[in-house]
């Protein structure tokens, strides 16, 4: 009767150690595959927001767009830029009264452009004028 005991707990200690490291590969497998479906969530979430804003961005170019080519926006620039008139429209200018200078299109403060060679700039700025 002792052998039959001992060789139970003997095969019980043998499977042991054969299950043991099916065991361990099965949970490190696991685990692994547990972190790639976290990483890719994490992923998905990410697109999923960069999706959300170049949509935004899309919508507000097409409402630009749109409006660009617009009678409205057409007729501004014609008017604006290009100094047109409607057919039926009378253009006028103002005159500034005599002795009153018309403001002038650059600020009298406006910064004053170097003209020196690029070479002679630098020249100024390590060595002094």
């Amino acid at each position: 009767m002792m052998f039959g005991g001992l060789s139970a707990i003997k095969g019980g200690r043998l499977l042991l150690l054969l299950a043991l490291p099916v065991l361990i590969y099965f949970g490190f497998a696991t685990i692994a595959k547990a972190i790639e479906t976290y990483e890719l969530k994490q992923e998905q979430g990410r697109i999923q927001r960069d999706i959300g804003q170049l949509e935004s961005r899309n919508a507000d170019l097409q409402k630009t767009a749109d409006y660009l080519k617009s009678d409205d926006y057409i007729e501004k620039v014609a008017r604006e830029q290009l100094n047109l008139i409607k057919p039926g429209e009378k253009a006028v200018v103002v005159i500034a009264p005599p002795g009153q200078q018309p403001p002038s299109a650059v600020p009298e403060n406006a910064a004053k452009v170097d003209t020196r060679p690029n070479w002679r700039r630098w020249w100024d700025l390590f060595f002094g004028p």
